[in-house]
């Protein structure tokens, strides 16, 4: 007990370093990264109008909660850190429960953790996916337990992380789910091969049935908001997408014709952002072609490889903002993962039954891992016609996001390749010196892949400046009267700065008319946002006379549906509290 918890803690402050190192520089609330799909500023009431948006239909996931601790600018870079942190302990999760030793199980989840593609999505400011990462990785560790062991709070733990997954990245959480399942129906059928008669099956059967009867009920019961928008709201919104970029018809077209031409711009629409299997090289060596497409990341060396849109039959406009690279080490530690299937309980050169064990999970992860590569090859090879081709295979866009679960099989095979290591004979013999090389192994490893994340991790004056003001108004909405698409009058809000500031007439002209009302001045100074006089001020915030209505606010009172929602997410928090004891007391 003493030892688990010691191996937790340890842990967990390594993680906590290797993460102040990512985001070093930018932990201030006054100043934040380079994330321009995510927003960064916040109204005052931004929780009541959350808890207005759940009352009319929305999602509230225990998750959401966070940022009442210490408020949402104490969060914009702790939002990603813990999701990463929680995304590593899933796979500790699922290896504890397969049996591999703690340093096995704890190396795996660093890297997993740190992983390019999962972590450096953070420059792109796809919360999203982080949001989903604090729920999917345990769904594996959960599926297995719960069919070993079949406990109920298992169950109801299951059906509730997978429906909290998916509230802000229904496209991902599906390929999750998805690819849970298959795991699910492997367990399942592994398991009952492994029933000694035809009565001790039946029994297993019963049960698994009953106890999955009990995570589809808290699924749809905890998670019908995001999966009402997942089947109905998301896939109108990917038609209409799909019909705004290509320019053609809808699917139901009668001409023939014309719907094979249609049908064939929805697969290239579907098959951008594909992965050239030259590229997987990058799994092993960083930025082997480039690093982000966003010159204020990486403007010495962007990006110029073939990830990103299809301009004409065979020319791809490069354009990414992440890394693919997983960690030499990583890679290696999953190789020899593979090459354990070859090992048995009775090996003269193991003397552990811990990797011998898992022959039938190293055999479904390396062969997992194969096809969903092939899968992120995308339009680089034909078999993807055969994925477009599934049912809802035509909505998934981007195949190179199938890489997301290669990254999971990698982690998990590293995991067992370390547990390996470690059970050797040879290396039994001289256990000191064998868990040292295996550990400071694990932590270059890991270290090696932050080094590579921080690289993802600048400075944005202009989000910073936008903080500042959310912060001095309590307001999120703010224009910039230098930006030729500044919508005029809409937002409540101008910052007026530079040449528009002294030279913009339209500007001047809307000060004159007190259209726009000076609030206050400041100046950009060592990456902080300070304010000064007027006659010293490089800008002037100033506030619209007669600002956009607004729409109106919506009830507090919860629908029927919220209500059942909000009553099965509360049962499965207290699933997760007995959990947690049980665990504690064991």
């Amino acid at each position: 007990m003493k030892s688990r918890w010691m191996w937790f803690c340890g842990f967990s402050a390594l993680f906590a370093g290797a993460m102040a190192y990512v985001f070093w520089g930018v932990w201030s609330p006054d100043v934040t990264f380079i994330q321009p799909d995510c927003g960064i500023t916040y109204p005052a009431d931004f929780m009541v109008r959350k808890w207005r948006e759940f009352c009319g239909g929305g999602s509230l996931v225990p998750w959401e909660l966070h940022k009442l601790l210490g408020g949402p600018y104490v969060w914009q870079e702790l939002q990603y850190a813990v999701a990463m942190y929680l995304a590593a302990l899933g796979v500790v999760y699922y290896l504890k429960g397969r049996g591999l030793p703690p340093l096995a199980c704890y190396g795996a989840g660093a890297a997993y953790g740190f992983m390019g593609y999962n972590f450096t999505l953070f420059s792109a400011g796809h919360l999203g996916w982080f949001e989903l990462l604090t729920c999917a990785p345990f769904c594996f560790g959960l599926i297995d337990r719960c069919i070993r062991k079949g406990k109920w709070l298992n169950w109801v733990l299951l059906g509730g992380l997978l429906a909290w997954g998916g509230v802000h990245q229904p496209d991902i959480w599906l390929l999750f789910t998805a690819f849970a399942f298959v795991y699910g129906l492997f367990r399942l059928l592994h398991s009952a091969v492994l029933e000694k008669d035809c009565s001790s099956r039946r029994r297993f059967l019963v049960r698994t049935l009953l106890g999955v009867l009990v995570t589809a009920v808290v699924l749809v019961s905890a998670g019908w908001p995001q999966l009402y928008s997942a089947i109905f709201v998301q896939t109108a919104n990917r038609d209409k997408q799909i019909e705004e970029s290509t320019g053609g018809e809808k699917k139901s077209s009668g001409d023939n014709a014309s719907a094979a031409e249609s049908r064939e711009k929805r697969y290239v629409f579907c098959t951008n952002w594909s992965l050239p299997p030259d590229e997987t090289l990058e799994f092993l060596i960083p930025d082997i072609k480039g690093a982000s497409s966003d010159v204020r990341i990486t403007p010495r060396n962007q990006y110029r490889g073939r990830i990103g849109m299809q301009v004409v039959p065979g020319r791809w406009a490069p354009y990414r903002q992440h890394s693919l690279y997983m960690g030499f080490l990583t890679v290696c530690f999953a190789v020899i993962g593979m090459f354990c299937v070859r090992r048995r309980r009775d090996d003269a050169e193991c003397s552990s039954s811990a990797v011998a064990d898992n022959r039938s999970e190293i055999v479904f992860w390396t062969a997992s891992a194969a096809v969903l590569l092939l899968v992120a090859f995308g339009g680089f090879t034909p078999f993807y016609r055969l994925v477009f081709m599934l049912p809802a295979g035509d909505y998934i866009r981007c195949p190179v996001k199938f890489v997301h679960l290669v990254e999971w099989c990698v982690a998990v095979l590293a995991g067992f390749g370390a547990a390996s290591l470690l059970s050797f004979r040879f290396m039994r013999r001289i256990p000191a010196v064998a868990t040292a090389v295996v550990a400071a192994l694990l932590v270059a490893n890991m270290f090696n892949l932050v080094a590579e994340d921080a690289k993802y991790c600048a400075v944005d004056p202009s989000d910073t400046i936008r903080i500042a003001i959310a912060k001095e108004t309590g307001g999120a909405s703010l224009g910039f009267a230098m930006d030729a698409n500044s919508k005029w009058g809409e937002d409540e809000y101008l910052l007026a700065g530079g040449t528009a500031f002294r030279d913009n007439n339209r500007l001047k002209e809307a000060l004159s008319k007190s259209a726009y009302n000076p609030v206050s001045f400041w100046n950009f100074q060592n990456g902080r946002f300070v304010k000064t006089s007027r006659e010293r001020a490089g800008f002037a915030l100033l506030k619209c006379a007669t600002p956009a209505s607004r729409p109106e606010k919506g009830s507090l009172v919860p629908s029927a549906s919220a209500v059942v929602s909000l009553l099965a997410s509360c049962l499965v928090c207290l699933a997760g509290i007995l959990k947690l004891v049980c665990i504690r007391r064991n």
